[in-house]
């Protein structure tokens, strides 16, 4: 008789909610429990085949689901929402293991594989010696500004990866940020199928931790993105540090009146530059946070720090690093590094224009000194002859005044005509515009508006 039948006959359901030690899955001996939340539990176990030990997690909502006598694992009830959204949340799960097991950083948890049995999930992982870092502050006190940055700055480059493949945490805080016994740390618990549940039952409760979630977490249609992880990075670094119970100072109270002290205006450090960073990172509105990690890395790498004003003067060190101008310095540099290529193309578009501008101012001479010298040719034509005049003329200048020829065998010439000045200089300068634009377009249109000019040894040569 399986679960669900137990439910419909009203059968009593073992109350025991982990798998007990000793218990075999697959090739894996179940050591103890050794970390639980809402939705799953995370078991310490023994791997036959390889003799090593891994850790195992289990998709087990505890709201939704429950264990029976042989270990299967199903909905509390038959209500179909029930149903669906442990179904749901179950396939999240999967599809979180499949995801994670394409990632190979030092920084975050490496899944070996996954198996599907008693109706629920596992993904079986390395196994992560040491403590968490909440353990690690409670027994050993509070980090120093070089500890912490030794820890957060490789869990976010490890969280570089996880955004890329489009996923979030969701829920870092210290008790999933474990410290190994060599000094390295690393992110643990996923809450994929915690989010997926979440959203699908319009929980909240449930879905974050006060103190370490941003304002953008408090609601299901909130804008989360990486920026989400990154604030709670910062916090888990804010307690590090400062020791401060960070759920007096919840992402829905600081909305309104944000009293949380500054890291800058709150510790004496040399490294302003990583503490300006953090403050960035916490800032409430999600806009006003790094928008990536590699953003927030950029900066923390580089050192970007405020330099302390002087006495009786708000110190500088104590703003936080203001995102907005941030982004405006950078589009300035941006602009000035563009600068000579908008230049470049607007020389070239006026080079354009230019020669447009020469062609039609050739085209629309050679059509007047077309028309010009149709007109002239037609005022010709149609003009009375002047020649009867002229040799009036000139009888009257070479006769007496009895009529008789004072030069009887010469004949009066009239003077010739002088060149045309005006086409010769014409034909200079458009040659001279032509020369300067240097393009085979240019000296074609001369040589039609002067097909006998005496420049035509020159054009040949050039083209």
């Amino acid at each position: 008789m399986d679960n669900q039948d137990r439910i419909q006959n009203n059968e009593a359901v073992s109350p025991t909610q982990v798998l007990p030690k000793g218990y075999q899955l697959d090739d894996y001996i179940i050591e103890n429990e050794i970390g639980s939340g809402g939705f799953g539990i995370t078991y310490k176990a023994f791997d036959q085949q390889l003799n090593r030990y891994v850790a195992i997690k289990e998709y087990f909502p505890f709201n939704l689901a429950a264990r029976d006598h042989a270990m299967h694992v199903s909905p509390k009830t038959r209500v179909l929402e029930d149903v669906d959204e442990y179904s749901w949340g179950l396939s999240r799960f999967i599809q979180e293991a499949r995801t994670l097991a394409l990632f190979e950083h030092a920084s975050i948890i490496r899944v070996i594989r996954f198996i599907e049995r008693n109706n629920t999930a596992y993904i079986i992982m390395d196994f992560a010696d040491g403590r968490d870092v909440s353990d690690v502050i409670q027994k050993d006190g509070l980090l120093s500004v070089a500890e912490v940055k030794k820890i957060i700055v490789p869990i976010a480059e490890g969280l570089v990866f996880v955004h890329s493949a489009g996923m979030l945490h969701r829920d870092i805080k210290p008790g999933n940020i474990r410290v190994k016994d060599n000094g390295s740390a690393v992110l643990i618990d996923f809450g994929a199928a915690r989010q997926a549940i979440g959203v699908r039952s319009q929980s909240i409760s449930t879905i974050l931790t006060p103190g370490y979630a941003p304002i953008e977490q408090y609601s299901t249609r909130g804008n989360q993105g990486p920026w989400t992880d990154i604030y709670a990075l910062a916090a888990v670094s804010y307690v590090c540090l400062t020791g401060e119970n960070l759920s007096h100072f919840e992402a829905t109270e600081r909305i309104r009146n944000d009293t949380l002290p500054t890291l800058v205006d709150r510790l004496e450090d040399e490294d302003k530059g990583f503490l300006s960073a953090l403050d960035w990172a916490l800032s409430p509105e999600e806009i006003d946070r790094p928008q990536t990690v590699n953003e927030w890395l950029d900066v923390i790498k580089k050192g970007v720090g405020l330099t302390q004003s002087s006495q009786g003067k708000e110190s500088q060190a104590t703003k936080k690093l203001d995102k907005k101008e941030l982004v405006k310095h950078q589009h300035r540099e941006v602009k000035s590094k563009a600068k000579p290529a908008n230049i470049e193309k607007s020389f070239n578009m006026n080079a354009v224009i230019a020669i447009i501008g020469v062609c039609v101012g050739l085209i629309m001479v050679y059509m007047a000194s077309n028309i010009g010298s149709k007109k002239s040719n037609e005022q010709l034509v149609n003009a009375p002859s002047i020649k009867p005049k002229v040799e009036q003329k000139v009888r009257e200048l070479n006769s007496d005044s009895r009529g008789n020829s004072v030069v009887p065998n010469k004949v009066a010439q009239a003077p010739s005509e002088q060149p045309n000045k005006f086409s010769s200089e014409q034909e200079k300068r458009d040659f001279t515009v032509a020369s300067k634009i240097n393009t085979d377009e240019a000296f074609t249109i001369y040589t039609r508006l002067y097909p006998n000019s005496r420049y035509r040894k020159t054009i040949a040569t050039r083209r």
